[in-house]
């Protein structure tokens, strides 16, 4: 790749910075030029956003069902995966320490800390129902990962998002984080990821 690089933007530098130490043995590291080895690295589409205004925001997530809507604004404001939502137990939420503690993350064991509006949203739904899940489907076991992308997906589609994936929900919470004036480390620390080798 040669000439100028693009702006960055908080997603490519999050790329950036994973992306490094893995390459870092790799023959040739331009930084300016992007000639990374072994072609671990790929230019990213330039049209796909992975955060959502305000107004799209209350469009995606206020359009969507019960209790998709609630998975959804977990999932922007706890960075927390789809899952580690769909498959939360009871027992893991302790809303009276206001911490979610997940005992097989990807990234292994760790807690969540929950803001106000996410405690409430969890409280609601336990009061909601007795099953060891957060969230059961109507059979009494967790929603498929399939169903949820699904319901996520028409909702997206509908506000006039045609390439917003439920996993940018992430990347969504962790842009609000920072423009609200979370330093990148805590930011970091709440969306953790595995560690490279």
């Amino acid at each position: 790749m040669t000439g100028p690089l693009p702006t960055p933007l908080p997603n490519r530098s999050a790329k950036i910075a994973n992306v490094l130490p893995r390459v870092a043995s790799g023959p040739i590291i331009h930084l300016q030029g992007i000639v990374w080895g072994g072609g671990a690295f790929f230019p990213e589409d330039e049209t796909r956003v992975r955060w959502l205004r305000p107004e799209e925001e209350l469009l995606v997530l206020e359009a969507m069902p019960s209790p998709f809507r609630e998975i959804a604004k977990l999932a922007a404001w706890t960075l927390m995966r789809l899952s580690e939502i769909r498959l939360l137990r009871r027992e893991h939420v302790h809303l009276e320490q206001g911490v979610v503690l997940l005992p097989r993350a990807k990234a292994g064991a760790r807690p969540v800390v929950l803001g106000a509006d996410t405690q409430k949203i969890l409280q609601r739904q336990l009061q909601s129902h007795a099953s060891e899940w957060v969230f059961p489907g109507p059979e009494g076991r967790p929603y498929s990962r399939v169903h949820i992308s699904r319901v996520f997906r028409k909702a997206a589609r509908a506000a006039g998002l045609r390439d917003f994936h439920f996993h940018d929900l992430r990347h969504h919470g962790a842009t609000v984080a920072l423009n609200k004036g979370f330093t990148a480390p805590i930011v970091m620390q709440l969306g953790v990821r595995r560690p490279s080798a």
